[in-house]
């Protein structure tokens, strides 16, 4: 069992988090997958005291993400795309060379 700290806008197992959330996991390897797409990142109690203390800050979230570069891998075009305002489930679905003809200028 891992507890993380959601850092995008995301649905896990069925739930609707936003940056900051808290959420356990008991699938270790479904953790390590969050982890590693970025989507969460380890809690531990040294992340208390600084939200704690930026209560009532902005958090800047994903509409402040800079475009990742072209060869980026899908994970950063996706969460690029939902910063931007693309539904999570239609960023996933579409391939990095369609996500990256939507968001090249």
């Amino acid at each position: 069992m891992m507890q993380l700290r959601v850092a995008f806008w995301a649905t896990i197992n069925g739930t609707r988090y936003l940056p900051g959330d808290e959420v356990t996991i008991d699938d270790d390897a479904y953790a390590a997958q969050l982890i590693q797409d970025g989507l969460c990142r380890p809690w531990d109690t040294t992340d208390a005291a600084p939200a704690a203390s930026q209560a009532g800050v902005a958090d800047p979230g994903l509409e402040h993400a800079p475009l990742p570069e072209r060869a980026a891998p899908k994970g950063e075009w996706v969460r690029y795309a939902i910063g931007q305002g693309m539904p999570e489930d239609e960023a996933r679905a579409m391939s990095r060379a369609d996500l990256i003809a939507c968001h090249m200028p």
